[in-house]
């Protein structure tokens, strides 16, 4: 039986493109994308945190995960471009909004993001990337007595900005 996911990463994960690879940015602990591919939500997960420490605990704790793929590096620094769901929880609207900003993509991207503090930077952000007609879904999700903010962002390949 898999551990329960903390509200934030509930709603993230009730929201992941089925069948379409899942990119878990700054992971942490890998529970959203453990949970994507042991229920056959997807066949693939890039897990990506730049902590060693974390990275190699993830690697040990979750080798037996058939279409994981780790990443040690800062999610700012893809060297690839993504596809499918990207979700990005955990971090703060600076980090959040680096990582948007060097991200590459080919087709289109669904984009589930939780910032942890300045959420008006966070929204004026997607508003100066004229962002705001793909935001499909706007929550605010109770977790450890405070409201968390969840954004659902469904961008079409022709928003994407480098490739």
């Amino acid at each position: 039986m898999m551990n329960q996911l903390r509200p934030v990463l509930q709603k993230i994960f009730e929201n992941l493109k089925q069948s379409e690879p899942v990119w878990d940015l700054c992971c942490d602990h890998g529970q959203l994308g453990e949970r994507a591919l042991r229920s056959g939500v997807t066949s693939e997960v890039h897990f990506v945190d730049q902590s060693s420490p974390v990275m190699a605990t993830l690697k040990s704790n979750k080798k037996d995960l058939v279409g994981a793929t780790f990443y040690l590096l800062d999610a700012a620094h893809l060297p690839t471009a993504v596809s499918g769901s990207v979700a990005i929880s955990g971090v703060g609207s600076h980090t959040a909004i680096k990582i948007l900003d060097n991200l590459k993509w080919q087709n289109d991207i669904r984009l589930l993001i939780s910032v942890n503090n300045k959420l008006e930077l966070f929204k004026a952000y997607i508003e100066s990337r004229r962002w705001q007609a793909f935001v499909t879904e706007y929550a605010d999700v109770a977790e450890k007595n405070r409201l968390r903010p969840f954004f659902r962002i469904d961008l079409p390949a022709d928003e994407k900005t480098r490739l």
